[in-house]
């Protein structure tokens, strides 16, 4: 049985000086993974396709410098609250809260200066069976205008049969509200191979949230049957993204409700890339998953001259906008509660 092993470098440092280190996991059988201090981040994907080609499966920079002007949480552990925030407000324990607006007028991946952009402390640890690193960070009361003094963890474990675990767990001294992602952009075809429409894609979803022209959920849950979102059947993102490119969102930007019992770890989607025969499995114990097809990439450097759909997230998570919307799974922390989550992917091959 192949041993997971785990080690460390030194990958540079930030403006303040402070050391940014690099972490590399092997499952001992064919999967490397990179992640770093900087953001939490979720740096490289290495495994082979059919041919035994090595391909690296994540959109990436080319330096420390890159990934400090990069405006696109590649890979990064975002927080305190994934996705959107209806123009920032919410209410807990009879108090009003504003968050920055950075998202037109909505606050948008924990504000401008949220989880990813934080220096993450680390601890590595290694066992026979599995590998990885502990990252975490203190988020004191008022940070991004967030109350109370949060301690997150956020856990990266390799095993063998290629499995990459995540887990992240998060208490606070006051009422709060959390959602942690983590936001990897995936080609499996190769993080520079261009575009995914060859890609299918199976969601164990039957039913999305239907959202404004902001991207606010209207409170509203959509049956995916009979549109572009239903992939509960492995589909090709062809023909639907050569719809949803004519639509506002110019692409796949929409948060999938996972079927089954939420906190329970389920199936959430499974992929494939035709041309490299490489698979990928997620599970998780979220209440959703939001699919992106990186609408926003031009080729320019903020989004690491990648191109339109050249690669897809499935970034699991609470709804948006939960704190304001008391039907969907409660996002709310309380003293002497622990948030836990945990999402899983699976890599393999397939023939045909």
């Amino acid at each position: 049985m192949p041993r997971p092993t785990v080690s460390q470098h030194e990958y540079g440092s930030l403006p303040n000086g402070e050391l940014v280190n690099k972490f590399v996991l092997d499952s001992g059988d064919g999967l490397v993974v990179g992640v770093m201090t900087y953001g939490a981040t979720l740096m490289s994907v290495e495994t082979a396709d059919r041919h035994d080609q090595v391909a690296n499966l994540v959109t990436t920079c080319k330096s420390l410098d890159a990934w400090l002007n990069c405006g696109s949480f590649f890979g990064s552990t975002v927080g305190r609250f994934a996705n959107r925030i209806a123009k920032g407000k919410f209410s807990l324990g009879g108090r009003n809260y504003q968050l920055a607006t950075n998202n037109g007028p909505n606050h948008l991946h924990g504000g401008p200066q949220g989880f990813d952009k934080k220096n993450w402390t680390a601890e590595t640890f290694q066992t026979d069976s599995q590998a990885g690193v502990h990252f975490t960070l203190f988020s004191p009361d008022g940070d991004e205008g967030y109350p109370g003094n949060l301690t997150v963890r956020a856990t990266y474990r390799i095993a063998s049969a290629k499995k990459l675990t995540l887990e992240y767990e998060a208490t606070s001294d006051q009422a709060t509200v959390v959602n942690l992602t983590n936001h990897a952009y995936w080609n499996l075809n190769g993080h520079d191979a261009g575009s995914i429409d060859s890609h299918e894609l199976q969601l164990f979803a039957q039913q999305y949230l239907a959202v404004d022209e902001g991207l606010i959920p209207t409170g509203a849950m959509v049956d995916v049957a009979g549109t572009a979102l239903d992939f509960r059947q492995s589909t090709g993102f062809a023909p639907g993204l050569k719809k949803m490119l004519e639509m506002p969102t110019k692409g796949y930007d929409h948060c999938f409700a996972i079927d089954g019992l939420v906190g329970q770890l389920r199936d959430g989607a499974r992929v494939y890339g035709p041309e490299s025969g490489r698979t990928l499995h997620l599970q998780t114990t979220q209440p959703g998953v939001q699919l992106y097809t990186a609408n926003h990439f031009d080729g320019r450097d903020n989004c690491g001259s990648y191109q339109r759909t050249g690669a897809f997230c499935l970034e699991t998570q609470g709804f948006p906008d939960s704190p304001n919307q008391p039907e969907f799974p409660s996002c709310q922390l309380n003293p002497g509660q622990v948030y836990r989550e945990e999402s899983v992917w699976h890599f393999g091959l397939r023939d045909v």
